[in-house]
């Protein structure tokens, strides 16, 4: 019984750090870039869009995430898919964002570093 449950228990932890990915779903690297697009489409509409008062903030934001999703080339109904596939593997949800996370932080360095007089 206790090998049983010590096997039953491997397996489940196999499968919960298995990286494979079915291949409906949008590639980590690529779902990655989506985010961060959308990420920035919507820090321009909370600066900038949310000024203009004649405009709806949740309208213009949709707008921006659908212009977002045509530029990437794949369908409403693809991300959404694909974003709840990753939500249901926190390992690789964290992997995910700890890298939109890194990558935000350097290009934050970037903006702050000093550029010399030329």
């Amino acid at each position: 019984m206790r090998a049983v449950v010590l096997l039953l228990l491997s397996l489940t932890l196999y499968s919960c750090s298995s990286e494979k990915i079915p291949k409906e779903v949008i590639p980590q690297k690529e779902m990655e870039k989506i985010l961060w697009d959308m990420l920035l489409a919507d820090r321009f509409n909370s600066q900038y869009v949310a000024r203009d008062t004649t405009k709806k903030l949740k309208l213009e934001n949709l707008k921006m995430y659908d212009e977002v999703l045509q530029l990437h080339k794949i369908s409403k109904k693809q991300f959404i898919e694909s974003f709840n596939f990753y939500l249901q593997r926190p390992d690789l949800t964290k992997k995910m964002f700890d890298s939109l996370s890194a990558g935000a932080n350097s290009k934050r360095g970037e903006v702050y570093i000093a550029k010399p007089d030329k």
